[in-house]
């Protein structure tokens, strides 16, 4: 996908305003099909999780849908938000032999637009346009071949990612845009689906990783040499430094394989599986907590210095590693998709009957790759639900974290439902959708959760997972990163507000005009864009300048290297004639001239080759500068 990618707003949770004014939008969230003038379908697909409702509308690439709102009055600041992401995936039946079963669909670029409008004369008040299309990840000197998830971490000034081994870059590139590098490539098998011990801002707690060890499906051969079912958890300690590390040699290795410094395991069947180990810090507490778990997802707090599991009853660690010999309320089972066959103790009070095959989004009763993520006033528990072949969807439930109980559940579902109960009325455990197929990124799964500050202070959320090009697959996984979000009751979502604010104190002509807002599409043909939630505020008057507020651009970031070394940092001058016009106001309504950008690294006077740049003019703002 192109660089426009990462053009996203710098706003990561919105304030839903209620107010008396002459600016109102009609079916604001589009659970009706009136009001709006142009061509659009309501949908409500629980596939696409739209952030308002259960409806949302969509658009062909190339249309526009709009409506008259009102009239914009004196001294007011008026800010207008719009949903929207794009649709671009084959729609799985929900029933029948292809039940669940997503397919191969191309990845089409998709744009979102918000436009504003003066109804008389349809003159353009102010714009913003975003790619809501999902961003292929590029790896340079590799290929994007990571299975289990995209699990980064903060080290120095690096991002790293541990998967099938080592991707970094820079702190100062772009995730989801800019490429990642290739690090070191381990001859030691670190174990399936690595989660970092980590806090929520990507800083180790322990430096080290989770690796999970199997040994299933025994073939005759095996069972009659004792080999029996294993699962298990190892600590791997994480040795050098950023942004190449290394693992030491296994103290040892069993049917399942290596072993370094075991934390969960259980032998004998699958009930529960104890891999794809995640980590939440709580920073209020200060308790580290694992999630972990196949076909079942369980929570168990860990010691934040050694990892190890915690009795909270004795406040130490159990005197054996298998799960089948820990007292009641060392683990707990807070999501499902899948009737628990193991200790009595984990059942839940509603449990899917016997045929249970999976709801009608799943392909398999099963799920795995559990995350959990600490945000505002809740704790959220993401899994991966249904087979990683063909109906991998990645869904969340959560608990408020200010219960005596929290964050061992009960975890809920938008509806409020338990979700680690079978609901009877739907035939199926309960679960809220987060992302689903979006493009080519097929069957999504394993998130991971981090966060980062913007240069103003702001929160950047992030979510990486892993995905699929194609189905059937011919290839190893791929990792992707998406910029999250949260809506207006808190759930995290990856559909993209778009903002615009419109000062009439700043702009005394446009008071009392009547006054048009559009919602419109682009990009490759047969694009599909879904558009939710439109919502205004306004308030006083507050000099704020510039007087239209476009999209978010991010600054020019340092270029990534091959070479694990820095590269040197950039720095943008622009010019008019011979004056630098820096960031200084500049222009009139009527004045638009050409102007010459010059990049310049810090250490050379040589203009960096192959980078394009462009000026956006609004009357007496300041300038904006984005690469493109």
């Amino acid at each position: 996908m192109t660089s426009q990618s990462k053009y996203l707003l710098a706003i990561i949770s919105i304030a839903w305003f209620s107010f008396t004014s002459s600016i109102t939008i009609k079916n604001p969230s589009f659970e009706t099909t009136g009001d709006w003038d142009g061509s659009w379908t309501k949908e409500n697909n629980e596939l696409f999780a739209p952030p308002n409702g259960d409806s949302f509308a969509q658009l062909l690439e190339g249309s526009t849908i709009s409506q008259n709102i009102g009239i914009l009055e004196a001294n007011k600041a008026y800010s207008f938000v719009v949903w929207a992401r794009s649709t671009n995936a084959h729609i799985p039946d929900t029933s029948g032999s292809d039940r669940g079963k997503q397919k191969t669909h191309v990845n089409l670029l998709s744009k979102a637009k918000l436009t504003l409008r003066l109804d008389d004369d349809e003159s353009e008040i102010s714009s913003a346009e975003i790619v809501v299309s999902p961003n292929s990840t590029a790896v340079s000197g590799g290929k994007n071949e990571h299975d289990d998830g995209a699990n980064v971490f903060i080290a120095g000034n690096h991002r790293i990612h541990l998967g099938n081994s080592i991707l970094y870059q820079s702190i100062a590139s772009d995730p989801i845009a800019d490429p990642w590098i290739q690090g070191t490539k381990l001859d030691t098998d670190w174990g399936l689906a690595v989660g970092p011990v980590s806090d929520l801002n990507g800083t180790l707690i322990i430096k080290a990783l989770g690796g999970g060890f199997t040994k299933t499906d025994l073939t005759q051969f095996e069972k009659n040499q004792g080999i029996q079912v294993t699962s298990r958890i190892e600590l791997v300690p994480l040795l050098g430094t950023e942004p190449n590390y290394s693992v030491p040699a296994p103290s040892g290795e069993d049917e399942a394989g290596a072993i370094f410094n075991t934390v969960l395991k259980h032998v004998g069947d699958e009930s529960p599986w104890v891999f794809d180990a995640h980590y939440c810090y709580d920073d209020e507490t200060e308790k580290l907590w694992m999630t972990w778990g196949g076909h079942s997802g369980f929570i168990t707090e860990v010691d934040s210095s050694t990892g190890k599991v915690i009795d909270p009853s004795t406040g130490s660690e159990p005197p054996s590693l298998e799960f089948n010999s820990h007292a009641e309320g060392v683990h707990t089972k807070i999501l499902t998709n899948q009737k628990w066959d193991g200790l009595q103790m984990y059942s839940s009070n509603l449990e899917a009957p016997g045929p249970y095959e999976g709801d009608e989004y799943s392909t398999q009763a099963y799920m795995e790759g559990l995350g959990l993520l600490k945000h505002g006033n809740f704790f959220f528990a993401c899994g991966t639900y249904g087979s990683m072949e063909d109906s991998y969807t990645i869904r969340c439930c959560r608990q408020n974290s200010s219960e005596p109980n929290a964050p061992r559940g009960p975890y809920k579902d938008k509806n409020n439902k338990r979700c680690a109960e079978f609901d009877t009325a739907d035939g199926r455990y309960p679960s809220s959708m987060l992302l689903g197929p979006d493009g080519d990124h097929l069957v999504p799964g394993h998130p991971h959760f981090w966060r980062e500050y913007g240069q103003g202070g702001e929160e950047m959320m992030f979510l990486g997972y892993d995905h699929r090009t194609e189905i059937p697959s011919v290839k190893e996984d791929a990792m992707a990163i998406r910029r999250l979000y949260f809506d207006n009751d808190g759930w995290p979502t990856i559909w993209m507000p778009i903002h615009v604010r419109v000062d009439t104190g700043a702009l005394p002509d446009l008071v009392g005009k009547q006054v048009k807002l559009e919602l419109s599409s682009s990009g490759d043909n047969l694009s599909k864009i879904a558009f939710d939630h439109v919502e205004i505020s306004d308030g006083q008057f507050t000099t704020y300048n510039p007087t239209t507020q476009m999209t978010a651009e991010p600054t020019i970031p340092t270029l990534p290297t091959s070479m694990p070394t820095l590269p040197p940092v950039l720095t943008a001058t622009v010019y008019i004639g011979d004056i630098i016009v820096g960031s200084k106001p500049v222009g009139s309504k009527k004045w638009k001239p050409k102007l010459k950008i010059y990049i310049m690294k810090s250490s050379s006077a040589d203009p960096v080759k192959g980078v394009k740049a462009t000026i956006k003019f609004t009357a007496g703002s300041k300038l904006k500068v984005k690469v493109v």
